[in-house]
């Protein structure tokens, strides 16, 4: 958790010229054991996605910004790829009302963002490779489950549904629906009844 903390905390991105932290050192203390147990988790070929949203050292009255991006162990590097720097979702949705969609990042193309980190080798404007050794990942293909813990089953094929598979990406991206739908709702940022019926539409595309 500590090497994972650390690495994460010497991310930079680049704006209008200056290289800010990515994260802020309260979001990480929260982000950085979830995300080390779910990369210890990960299957072969299994991305990650975050959507994280923190004040960044603002004031209790400042907007919340979130962080967009996608994490995964690749040529036996940990991989960070990131869309959104700085997101300004709450804002928007109180201006316009309709919900967000939120991108995560794309091995295909680049986003607009400009990362940077003192070791880290970048292989994109926005994507950076930084080593596993003391982050607890495995390699794809070489997942330890922790002792305990029973090996997920494939979930049952319904009568009449469709067996086109979705990959974990997808269905982590819904996760990510979920928690946005569900955080905008604690913060009085939407109703309940439009919380409830956006929540089952997401269900629903499952």
């Amino acid at each position: 958790r500590a090497a994972l903390q650390q690495r994460l905390g010497e991310v930079r991105f680049l704006a209008d010229g200056q290289e800010n932290p990515l994260f802020h050192k309260d979001e990480l203390a929260s982000l950085a054991e979830p995300l080390r147990e779910a990369l210890s988790l990960a299957g072969p070929g299994e991305d990650l996605v975050l959507l994280s949203t923190h004040k960044r050292g603002g004031s209790f009255l400042s907007s919340a910004y979130g962080i967009t991006a996608r994490l995964f162990v690749q040529g036996g590097q940990f991989q960070i790829l990131v869309h959104d720097a700085r997101l300004d979702f709450v804002d928007r949705y109180r201006g316009s009302q309709v919900l967000p969609e939120f991108h995560f990042g794309a091995r295909s193309a680049a986003s607009g963002t400009i990362l940077k980190h003192p070791t880290a080798t970048a292989r994109r404007r926005d994507w950076l490779s930084l080593p596993l050794v003391g982050l607890a990942a495995q390699e794809p293909g070489t997942v330890a489950m922790p002792p305990g813990l029973p090996v997920p089953m494939p979930p049952k094929a319904t009568p009449g549904a469709s067996t086109k598979p979705r990959d974990a990406a997808f269905f982590a991206e819904q996760e990510g629906r979920l928690r946005a739908l569900k955080r905008m709702r604690e913060e009085n940022l939407i109703t309940e009844d439009e919380y409830q019926q956006k929540r089952r539409d997401v269900l629903q595309g499952l």
